[in-house]
């Protein structure tokens, strides 16, 4: 298997789309090539059914056959992260068994969300009982935008303290926050990630041990070229870096779902279509128009 510990959770993983076919169902050739075109630009990683990949809007039979279709791809040269997302720790635990029999390297964990409380310990017991019933690797995963609870100070210096939890891929625009987890994390081995796309140059500066970005679902190489400026501590090159990866963010945010512009901008380049689950709507003609300048700009399209 290709993910030895020290391997996961570093460098450039990849939050893949799901591309769909006009009937809703699942475009596999579609998933294969945005893989391969990530994996071509050498990044670190590819995450299946995070929030980028729609994961909480497939059934099960669906999330097999797209963790079985990234797995072709990806085979044994990169790690494989499955998320495994949902309301209740019984619900994650299945989803957990089915990663791992279709080859997942890791799963993502979330905290349980809808029904939750003020009560912190409830994230740790859950992510304790996550990894205690896991057999790959878990990456504990902060994402107060969709989950709608931010994992507290106290609370991330106990998931460090999980078995088998190896890491926080952690997607605040906070600074403050991202900085306190850093100084908590030290010299244990603990892997933070970051996701806030605002920060994600800084963060790594900084000492965060990689990223994840929905940009590089379509520019791959700028945001590998992110994260090889930021090991050389070249800060000069990190923001000119970070100011394309933000300008293309923000073009690819230009409708009222950022999912909408991130498959559009991946239909521009040939890779799938831009179809959305329901009741998403795709973008329309003058907001693609937007993404169209952008990535024409960056020179990714003529």
């Amino acid at each position: 298997m290709v993910a030895e510990k020290n391997k996961l959770g570093v460098g450039v993983i990849v939050p893949v789309i799901t591309p769909l076919a006009s009937d809703g169902d699942i475009d596999q050739q579609g998933l294969e090539r945005v893989i391969s075109h990530c994996m071509a630009a050498g990044v670190h990683g590819i995450l299946i059914l995070g929030s980028a990949g729609e994961g909480i809007c497939f059934r099960s039979r669906q999330r097999q056959r797209i963790i079985n279709a990234a797995k072709r791809v990806t085979e044994n040269h990169i790690p494989l992260y499955v998320g495994v997302f949902d309301a209740s720790t019984s619900l994650v635990r299945e989803k957990i068994k089915s990663a791992e029999g279709n080859g997942a390297d890791a799963v993502v964990v979330t905290p349980h969300y809808y029904l939750r409380s003020r009560n912190q310990d409830e994230i740790v017991r859950h992510m304790e009982i996550c990894a205690a019933n896991a057999t790959v690797p878990v990456l504990a995963y902060n994402n107060e935008g969709t989950v709608h609870v931010n994992i507290a100070a106290q609370t991330f210096k106990k998931i460090m303290a999980i078995e088998n939890v190896i890491g926080l891929k952690e997607s605040t625009q906070d600074w403050k926050q991202f900085e306190s987890e850093l100084a908590l994390r030290g010299n244990t081995g603990f892997k933070v990630i970051a996701g806030g796309q605002s920060i994600l140059g800084m963060a790594m500066l900084a000492g965060a041990d990689g990223c994840m970005s929905g940009v590089a679902n379509y520019a791959p190489n700028l945001v590998v070229e992110l994260y090889d400026a930021a090991r050389k501590q070249d800060a000069k090159k990190v923001l000119m870096l970070q100011s394309k990866v933000m300008r293309l963010d923000e073009a690819t945010h230009a409708g009222d779902f950022f999912l909408a512009g991130i498959k559009y901008a991946c239909s521009l380049l040939g890779l799938c279509h831009d179809y959305l689950s329901e009741p998403f709507e795709r973008l329309t003609n003058p907001q693609k128009e937007v993404v169209r300048i952008a990535l024409q700009q960056e020179g990714l399209i003529k």
